[in-house]
């Protein structure tokens, strides 16, 4: 069972842009609805649930709005709660928790700078005014493959733990000309992908994923453009991944561990680490 959750103020409205629809999730704009799709069971039953007098419409909707349409919709995987455990020599449970908010804050600013929507893929809801979607009774697979063949238009998937994304970094993975666009992370990982027919593809995350979405793609008989970038590449999991985001962090993550007392050190041979003082 996957769980929608559904805020007001995570709807972002642009002229003219792509869209992109994943059936069955709803959310409303100050009560106003931008596509109104009654035949659809899970509004009619939605629209029992609610006053009449509002009006509810979905947040990936059907390719024929005529004047309004959504940006692409960014799928961010986020744990709220006992994050980043690899780094409790470090960091408290508490610390991990803020640190992981203050690189989805970092990944938030890039995607929408990018026009992309926001869309949190959530381990449990947590306080936040974006759309999330919460996973039950499944993993983060099963949830993002129950939602990508309800698709009808691009969609990406970024991880949270990304403080080094920018609106560029993003961009350059949105605008490909394949079908599909990765980008690899460390040992195997892959820490982007966007899909321009996303009901063509499933995701297969955990172990070398990126072999596994390569397989997954040549398989669909999609074209894919591997990027590389630095700042999508660079994924913060372990105590010396910290060095980068201090040497190359400007948002809110780099701004929390210099709050919290962390800077660059070198030990005698000149290798560059962290130190909290």
């Amino acid at each position: 069972m996957i769980s929608f959750v559904l805020l007001p103020s995570a709807v972002e409205v642009r002229l003219e842009m792509p869209m992109t629809v994943f059936a069955g999730i709803f959310f409303m704009v100050n009560g106003i609805s931008i596509l109104n799709i009654t035949e659809m069971s899970a509004a009619e039953e939605l629209n029992r649930m609610i006053p009449a007098w509002i009006r509810i419409s979905t947040f990936f909707s059907s390719p024929g709005i005529p004047r309004y349409t959504m940006c692409p919709p960014a799928l961010i995987p986020y744990k709220p709660r006992n994050p980043k455990t690899r780094l409790s020599s470090l960091l408290s449970q508490e610390e991990r928790e803020q640190f992981a908010a203050a690189m989805l804050e970092d990944v938030k600013v890039a995607v929408k700078d990018a026009m992309c929507s926001v869309v949190l893929v959530c381990s449990e809801l947590f306080d936040s005014e974006d759309v999330q979607v919460i996973i039950t009774d499944t993993d983060l697979n099963g949830t993002l493959n129950a939602i990508l063949p309800q698709n009808v238009g691009p969609t990406l998937i970024i991880m949270a733990d990304l403080p080094l994304a920018d609106t560029a970094s993003v961009r350059r993975v949105i605008s490909t000309d394949k079908d599909l666009a990765i980008v690899p992370g460390r040992g195997g990982g892959t820490n982007a992908i966007f899909m321009k027919e996303p009901q063509k593809f499933h995701v297969d995350y955990y172990g070398t994923s990126f072999l596994k979405h390569m397989k997954i793609a040549e398989e669909a008989g999609l074209s894919v453009d591997v990027i590389d970038s630095f700042r999508l590449h660079t994924d913060i999991d372990e105590p010396e991944d910290l060095v980068e985001l201090l040497i190359h962090g400007t948002g809110k993550s780099r701004a929390y561990l210099e709050e919290l007392g962390f800077s660059l050190s070198a030990d005698k041979e000149g290798r560059v680490g962290v130190g909290r003082r």
